[in-house]
C-alpha cells in the first residue's frame, strides 16, 4: 500500500474532483463568467474572470502579464536606484509615492537620499527621506531594511516559507528569478469568494505554445490591477532562457502581451508552501491534467 504525504493527498483529492464530469468528447472550455476584476491595464478597466462550469475550484482569465521582481536578491540596488545597470527594478516602484511628479533633479535627489541612508546606517530620519515602503522592502528593524551582499535591498513576497523566521533570509520568499509565480489582488471580493489565496497552484499558456507553464500564486497586488507574474514565469511564457540584465531589459523582453491563466483555488499547501519548481510542477501538472489538460486550455484560449 502506497502512503501519500499530506500535501500529496490534498493534490490527489483535488485532481479527482477536477476530473469528475470530464467527457471523452471533443474538448470544450466550459468556463462561465464569474466576476469582473478591476484592472487599470484592461480595455474599459475590467478583466472578466471565469469559473469552472464542471466542478468548483478553477478560475480562468486572459490578460497581459506585467513583471514582478519581488523576492529575487537582484530586485533593488542602492547603487543603481533606477535599474539602468544591474538592478532588475526601478526603486521608485518600492517607494510610497512611486517618485510621482518628480523632476529629473528630484529623482536624482531621491537616489542620493537612498545612498545617504545606507552610508548613515539607516537612521530613522535618513530612512524617512527615501520614501521606501516597508510593505515592499523586507525590514530588519523599523527603519533598517534588509541589505543583501552586493548592496541590494531585499523585497518581500506575501507567500513565505513558515519554517524560515529570519526576515532578511532571501530563501524565505518566492524568488522571482527562479520560481514561476502569479500576482493576484487578494483583496478582490471576486477572488476571495472563489477561495483563491496565496500558495494556490497555477497553469498559464501564451499563444502558440504547446505546453503550459506551471506556477504558484506568490504575491498579492493592488485591488485595481490584474496581470502580473514573476520574471521566471514570464520568461518561460516568452521562450527566454536567460536572466535579464537590468530593469530596461525586463521591460523590453519579459512582459507577456497575452496569456491564458488558470488558478486552482484552494490547492495550496499551508504547512509547506509550493516555493520550488521541483514541488510546483508535479502537483500543478496533476491538477491541470485532471482539469482537462492542454486540449481544454487551448479551447479556452481560442
Amino acid at each position: 500500500m502506497i502512503k501519500l504525504s499530506k500535501s500529496s493527498a490534498v493534490v490527489a483529492v483535488f485532481a479527482l474532483a477536477y476530473s469528475i464530469g470530464v467527457s471523452a468528447q471533443a474538448p470544450t472550455c466550459d468556463m462561465v463568467p464569474s466576476f469582473r476584476q478591476k484592472d487599470r491595464d484592461a480595455p474599459g478597466g475590467l478583466t472578466r474572470v471565469f469559473a469552472d462550469a464542471r466542478t468548483p475550484g478553477a478560475l480562468l482569465f486572459r490578460e497581459k502579464l506585467n513583471v514582478n521582481t519581488d523576492g529575487t536578491p537582484r530586485s533593488y540596488a542602492i547603487d543603481d536606484v533606477f535599474g539602468r545597470s544591474h538592478a532588475l527594478n526601478n526603486m521608485c516602484n518600492a517607494m510610497t509615492d512611486v517618485c510621482r511628479g518628480l523632476s529629473a533633479a528630484g529623482r536624482q535627489a531621491r537616489a542620493k537620499a537612498v545612498a545617504d541612508a545606507a552610508a548613515g546606517g539607516w537612521t530613522a530620519p535618513l530612512f524617512k527621506r527615501t520614501f521606501l515602503g516597508t510593505n515592499v522592502i523586507a525590514m530588519r528593524r523599523k527603519s533598517v531594511p534588509c541589505v543583501l551582499p552586493g548592496g541590494y535591498l531585499l523585497s518581500a513576497t506575501a507567500l513565505r516559507d513558515p519554517a524560515i523566521t529570519d526576515t532578511c533570509a532571501a530563501a524565505r520568499y518566492v524568488d522571482a528569478l527562479k520560481v514561476p509565480a502569479l500576482v493576484i489582488p487578494l483583496s478582490s471580493p471576486g477572488f476571495r469568494a472563489a477561495g483563491a489565496k496565496l500558495g494556490d497552484l497555477v497553469a498559464a499558456i501564451a499563444p502558440g505554445q504547446a505546453e503550459p507553464v506551471f506556477g504558484v500564486v506568490g504575491d498579492s497586488g493592488p485591488s485595481n490591477a490584474l496581470g502580473e507574474a514573476s520574471i521566471a514565469m514570464n520568461g518561460l511564457l516568452n521562450g527566454l532562457n536567460r536572466d535579464p540584465a537590468n530593469y530596461r531589459d525586463v521591460l523590453r523582453h519579459w512582459v507577456v502581451p497575452k496569456a491564458t491563466v488558470v488558478i486552482f483555488a484552494r490547492s495550496r499547501d499551508v504547512a509547506r508552501p509550493y516555493l520550488t519548481v521541483e514541488r510546483i510542477n508535479p502537483a500543478a501538472r496533476q491538477l491541470f491534467d485532471a482539469w482537462g489538460g492542454i486540449a481544454r486550455l487551448k479551447a479556452c484560449s481560442s
